[in-house]
């Protein structure tokens, strides 16, 4: 359950261009990788009297997310021949930006959705140093003390406070892109965006 829980959410607030599956006989595992980009990049269809003419232009205020690709692995194994037992969970981005100019609007940011993710920035030591972001969601925390499906079945988590839970960690995780995005590329300010956060939950 919770697993067909956490892939409908992903293709509802991903857009995912790339998936690839691996076992291991040996260990009876799993692991489902995929790529995936903002779900702003997804583009809308040009319909005509039925006819499918094509895709919309993407706005030139979102083909900047292009920049944070998403990289999500799932890795599992079978409880029975039906139910699928997550055991590890990984959601990040890995963006090559340079956020050296506005660091503390991107630490403010990074405070204001500090429940959902945690941001890595790494620099190169050289001459022409390169950086980059690594924005990780802390969703894998929920599925790091044990089964969710047991937790469940034995009425010590409801199934509807997972769901939310876990569709504000994703929304989290997504809210953040877009509005680094927006302070980086766009010139926007964390303080004015502070006001807007939204989540189905107070974690």
């Amino acid at each position: 359950m919770i697993y067909t829980l956490l892939a409908t959410f992903i293709k509802k607030h991903f857009f995912v261009v790339y998936g690839d599956k691996f076992s291991s006989e040996s260990s009876g595992t799993y692991v489902e990788r995929y790529v995936a980009k903002h779900m702003l990049l997804k583009p809308d269809l040009i319909v005509v009297n039925d006819q499918i003419h094509g895709f919309k232009q993407l706005p030139e205020s979102v083909k900047t997310l292009e920049k944070y690709p998403i990289f999500i692995e799932i890795e599992y194994s079978f409880f029975d021949k039906e139910t699928k037992l997550i055991e590890i969970v990984d959601i990040y981005s890995e963006a090559s930006v340079d956020c050296s100019q506005k660091q503390a609007e991107v630490l403010h940011l990074a405070s204001l959705y500090k429940k959902f993710i945690h941001v890595d920035r790494l620099v190169e030591m050289s001459e022409n140093a390169h950086e980059s972001l690594i924005i990780h969601s802390k969703l894998p925390e929920l599925f790091s003390e044990g089964y969710l499906e047991e937790d469940i079945e034995e009425d010590f988590l409801k199934e509807k406070e997972l769901k939310s839970t876990i569709e504000a960690y994703l929304i989290g995780f997504v809210n953040f892109i877009k509005m680094l995005d927006d302070i980086l590329h766009h010139d926007k300010q964390a303080s004015s965006i502070g006001s807007i956060l939204q989540s189905p939950i107070d974690l």
